[in-house]
């Protein structure tokens, strides 16, 4: 009796894992089923599971993934980049040499946005046989800060001024970069059918000639050792003898001015003899504590969020002969970031409370590493270059009124003509922003055009400063 009521329990059991597996069968078929039948929007509301084979879960091919687990890049403004529908993201005039495309997964282009926030966009997966396809985190929809608006606007105004070259603008308290315009844009030919020189690339991520606007971090070097330039006088006769036997030479006739005047001219004869004030260690640290690369030693930090930036460069000798010299005068040599220059006019305009450029809404704002440092140095070259704007650029009202201070550069002047490459740092206190612009050898004008549309732009874009 005993064993027909153990064998009778035995086969109720039996019955009953049967039953549970039959039925746990038939609910995971059928929630399947029910998944298979959501809308794209209604998965992503509970998951991110979507339709596909195992093969398809270690794809590394974008074009093959499936679309549901695919992220997006729209700029602050609503202008949407890249989603899924585009592998490669808009590739237009105003947005030249930012995205990139992703390609393949494994490959990481340094400088472009897609693949450096490919993590975010392209989640991993993984597969399940009941449901597919499955995200491992839900794809983000990234957002930069850039404007689109303004974006557009300057890159027109590059073109309008028949200019190659860039515009960086960022907010130095937020560190919002709000534009980065660059010219000729994308897939540019010349008459021939040729790509032009820079049609496929960002400027404003690349390095530049800094020529006068170097003046500006000189000027620091100077305030750091402990001299007031402004009480610092030197004669200008259009040109100095070096230790080495060469001249430096400067474009005008001075006389006698401290450093206010001589910023404000800029005078190539008073920076050298400045310069070599200077004693050449402690000038080649303080550059590196900047971030900058001396002598092949420092940098290496370099970025604008994900995108790796080339390093500001500069050979110091161990005395001040012509080519160390020249390179703090702004040329020879030495080669800045435009991001880096454009941050460096921030730490001046805000102080300890200058903020790192900031290219994604995500990313936290941090202040500019080396501000809070030194805060009383920046203060003073900022008084300077107060003074030596109001002087010298105000003054001839030819500038816009929203500017608050600027600095221009000359690179390779060819004498008899205006065919100069020029450069101009400067910021606005109205709009609580800080500018570097780049243009190559077409109008000498063309900076101060390019800065007087800047602000014109601004105000129908971004508005002044909260």
């Amino acid at each position: 009796m005993k064993k027909k009521m153990h064998l009778l329990v035995a086969v109720a059991a039996v019955a009953l894992i049967a039953a549970a597996a039959v039925g746990y069968a038939r609910l995971l078929l059928e929630a399947g089923a029910a998944f298979n039948n959501l809308s794209a929007s209604e998965r992503r509301t509970y998951s991110v599971i979507a339709d596909g084979t195992y093969d398809e879960a270690h794809l590394d091919n974008l074009a093959q993934r499936p679309v549901q687990l695919l992220g997006s890049v729209a700029t602050a403004d609503g202008q949407v980049l890249f989603d899924a529908t585009d592998a490669y993201g808009r590739t237009d005039a105003a947005t030249t040499g930012l995205l990139g495309d992703l390609g393949s997964l494994a490959v990481q282009q340094s400088q472009y946005i897609l693949p450096n926030y490919a993590d975010h966009l392209l989640p991993s997966l993984r597969y399940n046989a009941v449901t597919g396809v499955v995200g491992a985190e839900v794809p983000d929809k990234l957002t930069l800060n850039l404007r689109w608006d303004l974006q557009q606007k300057m890159y027109q105004a590059l073109h309008d001024w028949g200019e190659t070259g860039s515009v960086a603008v960022y907010n130095y308290t937020t560190g919002e970069v709000l534009c980065l315009a660059t010219n000729p844009g994308w897939q540019a030919m010349d008459d021939a059918g040729e790509f032009l020189d820079g049609a496929f690339i960002n400027r404003n991520l690349g390095v530049v000639t800094p020529a006068s606007t170097m003046k500006l971090v000189t000027m620091l070097l100077l305030v750091e050792q402990g001299f007031a330039p402004e009480e610092l006088w030197f004669t200008c006769g259009s040109t100095h003898g070096l230790c080495d036997g060469n001249t430096v030479r400067c474009h005008g006739w001075h006389g006698s001015l401290n450093g206010v005047k001589a910023l404000g001219v800029s005078c190539n004869c008073w920076f050298a003899q400045a310069i070599e004030c200077l004693d050449v260690q402690r000038a080649a640290a303080a550059l590196r504590d900047l971030g900058w690369c001396v002598n092949g030693e420092g940098g290496g930090s370099a970025a604008l969020g994900r995108l790796n930036l080339y390093d500001c460069t500069v050979e110091i000798h161990d005395r001040w002969d012509f080519p160390s010299v020249w390179t703090l005068i702004g040329l020879d040599a030495g080669l800045v970031s435009p991001v880096w220059m454009m941050e460096f006019v921030g730490a001046l305009a805000a102080g300890d409370a200058a903020a790192q450029p900031r290219l994604m809404r995500h990313e936290l704002p941090q202040t500019t590493a080396y501000a809070s440092a030194c805060a009383e140095e920046l203060a003073a070259v900022r008084a300077l270059w107060d003074a030596a704007y109001e002087g010298w650029y105000a003054a001839d009202g030819a500038w816009h009124e929203d500017i608050t201070c600027a600095k221009t550069g000359t690179v390779d002047q060819k004498t008899g003509d205006l065919l100069h490459d020029k450069r101009l740092a400067g910021y606005s206190e109205k709009y609580g922003v800080a500018f570097y612009i780049v243009t190559y050898g077409k109008s000498d004008q063309a900076t101060k055009g390019l800065s007087a549309a800047l602000m014109e732009a601004l105000a129908e874009t971004v508005g002044p400063a909260a």
